[in-house]
């Protein structure tokens, strides 16, 4: 009996692994200086104006930097859900819950996630990993792939590009039918396959 299970990815909470450039406080001279010489040659509604736009930045760049004096290990672990690991700029999951495509996709919206999208080897080979570690093999897995939408035109389901695949030899093929949704590891094999997507369990 084959049993398809479902992994979720959702971008980290944060949004981003560190602060934007232009706001960190090396970018700008002290705050004292910047409103002297701008009293110098602005009127003063402006002078006031760029004093405030300059706390401001000033603020959020020592927020920035107390953020990155935490360390690699907290940083992380504040930015996923608990119990989800992050790659890069996302956070994945796994669940060993039985369900279709459609119903794996619905049960990842509820964390604010879609099924995982794939853009790279690297990438690729995290996910597997966080799949054995979940249940010593290989399982079928459903990630975000799908064409059902148009034959052959194939896309994930958070909206980013399908610019990375690792088919099966052979696949997709539509065997027996249209398959437009991806599954990885099916029957073992380390690689995605097209699948009907209503399937939940399927005889060997």
């Amino acid at each position: 009996m084959l049993t398809i299970f479902l992994l979720c990815a959702l971008f980290t909470l944060s949004g981003a692994t560190e602060p934007p450039v232009e706001t960190r406080a090396e970018q700008h001279p002290p705050l004292d200086k910047v409103v002297s010489a701008a009293h110098e040659e602005r009127p003063e509604e402006l002078l006031a104006e760029e004093a405030g736009r300059l706390e401001e930045e000033e603020a959020q760049a020592q927020e920035a930097a107390g953020a990155e004096e935490l360390g690699d290990g907290v940083e992380s672990r504040s930015r996923c859900l608990s119990g989800w690991s992050q790659y890069g700029s996302r956070c994945f999951d796994f669940f060993s819950s039985p369900r279709t495509w459609v119903q794996a996709e619905s049960y990842c919206l509820n964390f604010g996630a879609n099924l995982a999208s794939v853009h790279s080897f690297e990438e690729y080979q995290f996910i597997l990993e966080m799949v054995r570690r979940n249940t010593g093999a290989f399982p079928s897995t459903w990630i975000g792939g799908t064409d059902a939408f148009q034959d052959r035109l194939w896309f994930w389901s958070d909206g980013s590009r399908f610019d990375y695949q690792l088919w099966n030899r052979g696949e997709p093929n539509n065997y027996g039918g249209r398959e437009p949704c991806v599954v990885m590891n099916f029957r073992g094999r380390i690689s995605m396959v097209g699948e009907d997507c209503e399937i939940v369990k399927k005889e060997h």
